[in-house]
C-alpha cells in the first residue's frame, strides 16, 4: 500500500519489501506479492478504485477459499487454504481501509455461495461486517495516534463524503498537535532512559543498578556451565478448535500425523472451546470434554507414533500434564 514516487522512502521501502519476498524463492502459488500505490489510485476521493486491486488479487483469494463445516454430519465442506496480508507505512489508515474491502468482498461472496441470508438481507448483513472494521481500526488507531482512524466511513460503508473530509481533518489537525507537543516529551522520556536522542548531554544509556543481575546471575551462570549440558530437543505443536463439541470418533490423522525422520521428545496440545463459552460454564468448570480428549489423544498419539516409525518406535508417549483456564487446554 506505499506509494511508487521515485526517491521516496516509501518507495523505497516497498521495494525492499518485494526484494525481501522474491529472495525467499518460493513459488508464487504459495506466496505472491501484490503492489498498489493507494494514494494516488484514490487521489480526490476515489476510493472505489480499491476494487482494481480486488480484480488483481482475485484469483488470490479465490484459491484461498474459507473454512466451512457442516454442524449436522461434522463434514469438512470447504478449507481455507491462504492469507490474505496488508501493509502500509504504518499499517493503521490505508491497511485497515483496504483490509475491509476485502473483507466484505470475501463475506459477501461467503454468504451468496452459501445462502446464509436472504438476497435482500445481503447488504445489510455486509454493511455489519464494515462496522466491525471501523470499530476495530479506531481501537488500534487511539492507541497508535491518540486518534480515532482516518476514513472510516470508508471503511463502515465503502464511500466517503462531506462529512467524512471534515472528520478526518479534525483527526489529522488533533494528530499534528499531539505529535508536535505531546509527543515530543513523551520521546524525550525514551531517549533519557535509553541514553540516545539530539540532544548532546546525553552521551551513553542510563545505568540501572540491579543487585541480582550484578552479583546473583553470573554466578548462576557459572554453577549451570558447571553442572548442566545444553541438548536439542524437538518439539510437536498441535491445535485445535473445539467449539465447544465432545469428541465425536473423528479421524485425528491428518491433525497428528507425525514426520517419519525425527520423533517428537515432547507434544504440547492446545485447545480452544474445550467447552460452550457461557456463564454456567465459566462458573462451574467442567473438564469432562478436557478428560474424553486426555485419553483419545493418547491412543491417537501414539497409534501415529507406531504408525510413522513401525519396527523403529520404542516406547510410548504418556501424558505428563494437563491445564485447563475455562475454555482453553493446554496439554
Amino acid at each position: 500500500m506505499v506509494a511508487h514516487g521515485v526517491g521516496t522512502s516509501e518507495a523505497d521501502l516497498g521495494r525492499f519489501y518485494k526484494v525481501m519476498v522474491e529472495s525467499m524463492g518460493l513459488p508464487k502459488s504459495l506466496v505472491s506479492f501484490d503492489e498498489f500505490d493507494y494514494n494516488n489510485e484514490v487521489r480526490g476521493g476515489q476510493f472505489d478504485r480499491v476494487h482494481i486491486l480486488m480484480r488483481q488479487i482475485a484469483p488470490l483469494l479465490a484459491s484461498s477459499k474459507y473454512y466451512l463445516l457442516d454442524n449436522d454430519s461434522e463434514t469438512v465442506l470447504s478449507f481455507q487454504r491462504g492469507v490474505q496480508r496488508t501493509n502500509c507505512i504504518d499499517c493503521l489508515d490505508r491497511t485497515n481501509v483496504v483490509q475491509s474491502v476485502i473483507s466484505r468482498g470475501v463475506i459477501a461472496e461467503f454468504l451468496r455461495q452459501n445462502d446464509m441470508v436472504r438476497r435482500n438481507m445481503l447488504d445489510s448483513a455486509v454493511d455489519s461486517v464494515g462496522r466491525l472494521w471501523a470499530a476495530n481500526g479506531n481501537a488500534i488507531s487511539r492507541t497508535y495516534a491518540g486518534t480515532n482512524a482516518l476514513k472510516s466511513d470508508v471503511t463502515t460503508s465503502g464511500k466517503s463524503g462531506w462529512a467524512g473530509f471534515l472528520s478526518d481533518a479534525s483527526k489529522s489537525i488533533s494528530r499534528l498537535m499531539q505529535s508536535n507537543f505531546q509527543d515530543r516529551g513523551k520521546q524525550s522520556v525514551i531517549d533519557i532512559l535509553l541514553g540516545s536522542g539530539d540532544s548532546g548531554l546525553l552521551c551513553r544509556p542510563v545505568m540501572l543498578y540491579d543487585p541480582y543481575e550484578s552479583i546473583i546471575a553470573p554466578q548462576l551462570e557459572r554453577e549451570m556451565q558447571r553442572i548442566g549440558r545444553k541438548d536439542t530437543i524437538h518439539v510437536m505443536l498441535c491445535t485445535y478448535n473445539l467449539h465447544g463439541r465432545s469428541y465425536g470418533g473423528e479421524s485425528l490423522g491428518t491433525w497428528l500425523s507425525m514426520p517419519r525422520d525425527k520423533r517428537p521428545d515432547f507434544i504440547a496440545i492446545g485447545f480452544q472451546e474445550v467447552v460452550n463459552l457461557d456463564v454456567q460454564s465459566v462458573i462451574s468448570a467442567d473438564t469432562a470434554n478436557r478428560r474424553t480428549w486426555e485419553q483419545v489423544l493418547t491412543t491417537e498419539i501414539n497409534d501415529q507414533y507406531r504408525t510413522a516409525f513401525g519396527n523403529r518406535a520404542e516406547g510410548e508417549y504418556a501424558l505428563v500434564s494437563s491445564e485447563q483456564l475455562v475454555g482453553v487446554v493446554l496439554l
